[in-house]
């Protein structure tokens, strides 16, 4: 909400931004970081789940195994799209073995700028 705010100041549409949280009936809040981390852990996932049912009722095969490589893997949008796609790029190049570790059943992926 701050940085929505301060997005329409900047954008000269402040009055404009106020008004439609008003009519929308969204409503400050400030939490801590532990505190909504607690709130996220204690969360059942019911409508997320939900969500996933239908989804992969409509999806294709590819989709699905995107989807669920993203559930699993816990990286943020960029990351999954980016490690999914370098996975592909990998397979398709028979570079895929380089980076299976076939004792643990895990890729391994490390940039030697890190080291």
């Amino acid at each position: 909400m701050s940085a929505l705010s301060n997005l329409s100041k900047f954008l000269g549409i402040y009055q404009q931004w106020k008004e439609s949280v008003r009519n929308s009936g969204l409503k400050w809040s400030k939490t801590d970081t532990f505190e909504s981390f607690i709130k996220i852990m204690n969360n059942d996932h019911g409508d997320l789940l939900e969500w996933h049912k239908k989804a992969t009722s409509v999806l294709n095969d590819n989709e699905k195994l995107y989807l669920q490589f993203m559930l699993t893997s816990g990286l943020r949008k960029n990351e999954g799209l980016q490690s999914f796609n370098l996975i592909i790029d990998l397979h398709r190049s028979g570079k895929l073995g380089n980076y299976f570790n076939e004792k643990l059943s895990m890729l391994e992926h490390y940039s030697l700028d890190s080291f």
